[in-house]
């Protein structure tokens, strides 16, 4: 193998290994460190940051955060939710009700159900697309409901093949 041939080699995968950790990162998925100001899950997106969270009647309050964490007011972003049974989906539409978004109807008594929320951030933005399960079992570790906990075992379970549902007998630590 000539010089040039193998440096270009060895450049790549050296690049390549630095590569996979930063954009790993972009998806926001393996780094939650803190909870919405209520305790729930938040979703960043490019230009903008908000808490999902699930009220004790289980309808859901969409809270946009400014980049203090403070609540500020929708104003032109929609938010919409699809999850559960795929033969039976629920869909959730939200209003505005004071400084955030409230859904029009509760979730399904059920504890643990994956979900598509769905958020257009301003007027002709691209829709993102954030997927998780509304895990409503507590965390040991943090406290929180499982679809916002900080703790990353959620993550570490999904790498190695499965997920922590409400009947889950281990925990990683």
């Amino acid at each position: 193998m000539k010089a040039s041939t193998l440096y270009l080699t060895l450049v790549s995968l050296f690049l390549a290994l630095i590569a996979v950790p930063l954009f790993a990162d972009q998806d926001g998925k393996n780094h939650r460190t803190e909870p919405g100001p209520n305790g729930g899950r938040l979703v960043v997106g490019d230009d903008f940051k908000l808490e999902f969270f699930v009220k004790a009647d289980r309808t859901v309050q969409i809270s946009f955060l400014d980049k203090d964490g403070a609540v500020v007011s929708p104003t032109k972003q929609t938010v919409s939710l699809i999850g559960g049974d795929r033969s039976n989906p629920t869909r959730l539409q939200f209003e505005k009700s004071g400084k955030v978004l409230l859904s029009k109807s509760a979730l399904p008594n059920n504890n643990n159900m994956p979900a598509i929320l769905n958020v257009i951030a301003s007027e002709g933005a691209n829709t993102i697309r954030e997927r998780f399960n509304i895990n409503m079992s507590t965390c040991s570790e943090c406290s929180l409901h499982e679809y916002a906990c900080i703790c990353g075992h959620e993550e570490a379970a999904a790498e190695h093949g499965h997920s922590h549902g409400p009947d889950a007998d281990h925990q990683h630590k």
